[in-house]
């Protein structure tokens, strides 16, 4: 899914491809693969828990890589973004690899609410998340690294191909606090580790872990937070404007006494509905547009 060194760009043909496999054989409604050296993490949107199914999926296309020239690991890390590599699976290769997908589903790290989801793609974009590949090393919070600070394109590009407007959603917010966790503006705390250097180079050195931790529960405090905050927000307000506008179309349809008249309904719910959506028509003010449907409705059976 990229060339498996620091400064890779995913490759989003094999990305896209992977992602609609994932779709089909997973249930997933929605879903995200953002890979590079240090994690592969899978973003999703489903009923039911999917981890055995995508663990089945990983391992029957280690199997079926096996019988080309190629393996998997050269296909995911050769430079070319080859999604042909990637092929859909049958039944009988389910079958055969269900004992190394029960393995792999004890390597998953799974989380579920919204809030602690965006809060790890948080971490991950600012370059302060563990990293599973290096469970021996500690992670050092470097906010002036260019290596660091290019999981951001890594997210940008996982963002151009992710498979529904949640997950994209979620790349979003994170990306923000991403940018916003390396701003001296929005945290000024971030200026005491600049003369450690980038950490980059053999000339930077270490900032103390007292000062690290400080400055990262700052980053925390003032760049993430905020953003799932912000996040949980706009979340809660599309909820209500679908609950809203779900009884605004229930009730303006109830008015109508027969097929003809339903007909109408909606043609003239198509503009306030619009509105709603938009934000242009208030939630507070959907009772009045109901009336003024209802009134009319009255006039065109005066006419009728």
């Amino acid at each position: 899914l990229g060339d498996g060194r620091d400064f890779f760009v995913p490759k989003p043909k094999t990305i896209s491809a992977l992602q609609r496999i994932l779709r089909d054989q997973c249930c997933l409604s929605q879903v995200s693969v953002l890979s590079n050296c240090a994690r592969l993490e899978i973003i999703c949107v489903c009923d039911d828990d999917p981890t055995l199914n995508i663990s089945r999926c990983f391992m029957a296309q280690v199997f079926m890589s096996k019988r080309k020239t190629n393996s998997l690991i050269s296909v995911l890390t050769q430079s070319l973004d080859l999604p042909d590599s990637l092929q859909k699976t049958d039944t009988k290769v389910m079958q055969s690899i269900e004992q190394e997908a029960m393995e792999l589903l004890r390597c998953w790290d799974m989380k579920n609410e919204s809030a602690e989801i965006l809060d790890h793609l948080c971490l991950v974009s600012a370059g302060m998340a563990s990293r599973p590949r290096r469970p021996d090393r500690e992670t050092v919070f470097r906010p002036f690294s260019s290596r660091d600070a290019h999981i951001l394109l890594q997210l940008k590009r996982t963002k151009e191909v992710a498979q529904g407007q949640d997950v994209n959603r979620l790349l979003e917010y994170s990306l923000r606090a991403g940018k916003a966790a390396r701003n001296v503006n929005v945290v000024p705390a971030l200026e005491r580790l600049r003369k450690y250097g980038t950490g980059d180079s053999k000339y930077s050195t270490t900032a103390p872990k007292d000062l690290l931790h400080e400055v990262s529960m700052a980053v925390r405090e003032q760049a993430i937070q905020p953003l799932v905050n912000q996040y949980l927000e706009s979340v809660q307000v599309t909820q209500d404007i679908s609950i809203a506008l779900a009884n605004f179309r229930k009730e303006a349809e109830d008015l109508a006494c027969n097929d003809s008249e339903r007909s109408w309904v909606r043609r003239r719910l198509h503009e306030p509905t619009i509105q709603i959506r938009s934000g242009s028509l208030r939630l507070e003010d959907i009772g009045s547009e109901l009336y003024r449907i209802k009134h009319d409705l009255a006039e065109q059976r005066h006419v009728g």
